[in-house]
């Protein structure tokens, strides 16, 4: 049986709780006789003291390798290397489009930016691992022209004066950004808002754009209101993912629905590549997390909560410096790679998917 004829079966019996209208984010109810399953939500550091042997060990230390790999702060060192096909080194206007020869100084821009070791060339017909975390964009078949330049959009994005790119945000400028980078619109990914409450049934995202704005009351990121409305805004949209992660999981071990927890089950590991990504953004910052289950002990048992991790969070200048930019867009480039991951793992919500590129 498939994951998908198995939620369909097993999802009423399955009460991972939405989390009611209310601004505290870790607020929830259980009906103790129903399955041990409980919807809350913490932050943890991903340098803290490590991390206690759990069903999600594999996840963790997945999301901690993007994270070092990809997403690395402004002050640390070049992003790892990135495959890049052989096909898109050729600058030569008589050989190639106009548009082809910009994305090719781009790409050489941004290897000589970061050190002369960000492009890893390939050749045209090697394998691409579509299960890896390292960003497979620039190898894979199935990328569209929008994908493979929106390196020269965030590189060309500019404000003609200094005085008006103080005033001029990039939030908006970012929402399409991302739009290009994650290859449109697709139900694999979507865009909410901090006061956005609303979840639609057969959406179930593997990373969501959650655009900073006011609630009505003032609060933003900086006050503790603000951040729970940014975490419950996630948390919602993010509902039917965790359930579908776990579905996954509770089927690939045969287990049922209403099965128990014990302190063994922390032993049977989560699939690495069962996390979401939230990207969080206003004119001022960028911040990145990884979401997934993990089990916690409630009440005398055990049941499954929502893990936050924290990624990274970028301080945006105005305008964007070169550097911040290529950050940026590596970081985006491994947000891309995790949906692909998913969107193959559970090709039923990717009616579109072309099975032969990878």
């Amino acid at each position: 049986m498939d994951v998908q004829l198995w939620i369909k079966l097993h999802a009423d019996r399955l009460p991972l709780q939405f989390i009611p209208s209310t601004r505290n984010y870790t607020s929830h109810s259980m009906d103790p006789t129903l399955a041990p399953w409980v919807y809350g939500t913490w932050e943890t550091s991903m340098l803290g003291q490590g991390h206690r042997p759990n069903a999600d060990a594999d996840i963790y230390e997945r999301h901690v390798r993007v994270t070092l790999g990809y997403m690395r702060s402004l002050s640390s060192s070049p992003p790892e290397s990135v495959p890049v096909s052989k096909e898109l080194e050729n600058q030569d206007l008589e050989m190639v489009s106009l548009n082809r020869s910009t994305l090719a100084f781009c790409l050489y821009f941004a290897n000589e930016h970061l050190r002369g070791e960000w492009i890893n060339w390939q050749d045209p017909d090697s394998e691409v691992d579509c299960d890896s975390f390292v960003p497979q964009l620039y190898l894979r078949s199935d990328s569209t022209e929008s994908q493979k330049n929106s390196l020269v959009k965030i590189l060309s994005f500019q404000v003609t004066s200094q005085q008006l790119a103080g005033e001029v945000g990039v939030r908006e400028f970012l929402g399409s950004f991302f739009c290009d980078v994650m290859g449109g619109d697709s139900p694999l990914w979507r865009f909410l808002y901090t006061h956005d409450n609303s979840i639609t049934p057969d959406d179930t995202p593997f990373c969501v754009f959650l655009q900073e704005q006011s609630c009505g009351n003032g609060k933003d990121r900086k006050s503790k209101e603000g951040a729970e409305n940014i975490h419950a805004a996630v948390a919602r949209a993010l509902h039917p993912t965790m359930l579908l992660f776990l579905a996954h999981h509770y089927q690939s071990n045969g287990w049922d629905a209403e099965r128990v927890l014990s302190v063994s089950d922390m032993d049977v590991l989560l699939d690495e590549r069962l996390f979401a990504i939230s990207v969080s953004y206003s004119d001022e910052t960028l911040s990145l997390f990884a979401h997934f289950p993990t089990m916690a002990i409630c009440e005398g048992g055990y049941a499954w909560k929502l893990r936050y991790e924290h990624m990274n969070t970028y301080t945006l200048s105005s305008p964007l410096a070169t550097r911040e930019r290529l950050y940026i867009f590596n970081a985006l480039l491994a947000v891309q790679q995790q949906v692909y991951v998913l969107g193959r793992l559970f090709p039923f919500l990717r009616k579109d998917i072309e099975t032969g590129a990878c």
